[in-house]
């Protein structure tokens, strides 16, 4: 009981601390970071193609983590962007192709932040082997617009003996193959689907090589604007000559291509001219046989361009998923595929946009080291509170010094403010004007010592409540000493009147 009671006195001393933590507790949660969701919402791309299955099977792997991803379907990557920028928050997570982004305008691309790139994604030209040949009048013709375009542009020397040898070919030969952007000219051909992936990459190769009014003629009316799917099936039935695809090399579209009759994969013989000109695009060499060994398909190195599938969040995306996501993205990614080595995605770069710090720290230092060692939300909720506890604790350090102290005074002076009394009574002596007052402060001094039997303090503070008595006592046979002779003793517990 009596450790309750000495218990109960030190919080009692030390109750202003209460409302000082109080506050700074309020203020770090005000300016603290809200907790991250239990679900978010990714934007990926058409039903069939890579993004989407992508997304699913990183859908998968972070529902086994206690994250729920809602997928939305799009038309592709600027649909993607322009509903991660369009302020509302409704999407939080989406995949572009590398390059994309250079489409929009700067306060658009601002809002996006880069985790990581996904994959290689080629941008794939199939043609029917059994297309009705274009003449070379045609091709020379196209040749020579685009030569005037570029004649006030900056050449190389590759791109001089490109123009060469297309001035220079047989006006009375046919051109059967495509190897050049030039030999689409008059031949029905898609493009990929109006603001898809393939579309824009596609429009930037026509706009490095000074040829935009091919495409703004859309090859003289016979280039068409279809998905993969419908481009495909197009191909197959003949109504297309050629189709660019933009998909991963393990795409089931691009298995089925590969092995269509009448259907070959086309070798951009300029391909490294182009990705020397746009740095988010890659000179891919697919080498013979790699697609298919047992057909030997391709009968040859085949050269390709490629953008890197990437993976971006808006302000809405919660930081602290990062981490998540990005754990979640590489386990999906861990075995590769035909063109990138197991483990090399994701990756840092070739990353055109700002990327998030939070991914910054994934990508040079692995996942964080709580998530190390405990369950996601387990450590998220760790690392939102030691932002909180060690401020807290750096503020409590001197408060809890000084609770001893400020105990110790509170205890003392319980006992010390009774010699304020004694003190005036020895002012009183030297002043000479205690005589008048003698039974009267005698009277006060017998009060004191009842009141003082109530009074509670530790035991490790007592001697100096008796010590406080003694000097009670002491004060009291000094005045009494000074009463006249002959005076009786009132000190008996009878009150004299004032």
């Amino acid at each position: 009981m009596h450790v309750l009671k000495q218990a109960g006195l030190f919080v009692r001393a030390n109750l202003w601390i209460i409302p000082l933590v109080a506050l700074f507790v309020w203020v770090l949660f005000r300016f603290l970071d809200p907790a991250p969701p239990r679900s978010i919402v990714m934007t990926t791309g058409t039903e069939n193609g890579g993004y989407h299955q992508f997304g699913l099977a990183l859908k998968e792997r972070l529902a086994e983590e206690g994250l729920e991803v809602k997928l939305v379907t799009s038309r592709g990557s600027l649909d993607n962007i322009e509903r991660l920028t369009d302020g509302s928050g409704d999407v939080q997570l989406g995949i572009i192709q590398s390059g994309i982004e250079k489409l929009v305008d700067r306060r658009e691309r601002d809002q996006l932040e880069g985790l990581a790139t996904l994959y290689h994604e080629p941008l794939w030209l199939f043609q029917r082997t059994d297309a009705e040949p274009v003449s070379s009048s045609q091709t020379d013709a196209q040749a020579d617009v685009v030569e005037d375009q570029n004649s006030s542009d900056e050449t190389t020397d590759g791109d001089a003996d490109t123009a060469n040898s297309t001035a220079s070919t047989s006006t009375t030969s046919n051109v059967t193959e495509i190897r050049r952007l030039t030999d689409l000219v008059g031949r029905r051909v898609s493009l990929g689907s109006e603001g898809s992936g393939t579309w824009a990459v596609v429009r930037s190769l026509f706009q490095v090589q000074g040829d935009m009014a091919s495409w703004d003629s859309q090859g003289d009316g016979q280039w068409q604007t279809l998905a993969g799917r419908a481009a495909a099936d197009a191909l197959y039935a003949g109504e297309l000559d050629a189709a660019f695809f933009v998909l991963p090399a393990d795409n089931a579209l691009i298995r089925e291509l590969i092995n269509a009759p009448n259907v070959e994969l086309v070798h951009l013989s300029q391909a490294r001219a182009f990705a020397a000109r746009l740095p988010y695009l890659e000179d891919l060499t697919i080498p013979e046989g790699l697609l298919n060994i047992r057909r030997n398909v391709p009968d040859q190195d085949i050269s390709l361009l490629s953008p890197v599938a990437t993976l971006v969040g808006n302000e809405h995306f919660h930081p602290a998923l990062t981490a998540l996501v990005l754990s979640a993205a590489k386990e999906v990614l861990r075995d590769g595929n035909l063109l990138d080595a197991p483990g090399q995605y994701p990756a840092a770069l070739p990353m055109d946009l700002d990327m998030s710090a939070e991914a910054e720290y994934y990508h040079e230092s692995g996942t964080p080291f709580l998530q190390r060692y405990l369950p996601f939300w387990i450590a998220s909720i760790v690392d939102r509170y030691i932002v909180l506890v060690i401020p807290l604790i750096v503020i409590m350090m001197p408060l809890i010094r000084s609770m001893g102290p400020i105990y110790i005074w509170r205890i003392r002076s319980r006992v010390y403010r009774w010699y304020e009394q004694l003190r005036r009574i020895d002012h009183l002596i030297v002043k000479g004007e205690i005589k008048d007052r003698l039974d009267q402060e005698i009277q006060g001094l017998h009060e004191l010592e009842d009141e003082l039997t109530r009074v509670d303090v530790p035991l490790s503070y007592a001697h100096e409540l008796y010590e406080l008595h003694l000097h009670i006592r002491y004060m009291i046979n000094r005045l009494e000493a000074m009463r006249p002779e002959g005076q009786d003793d009132q000190s008996d517990g009878t009150v004299v009147p004032v």
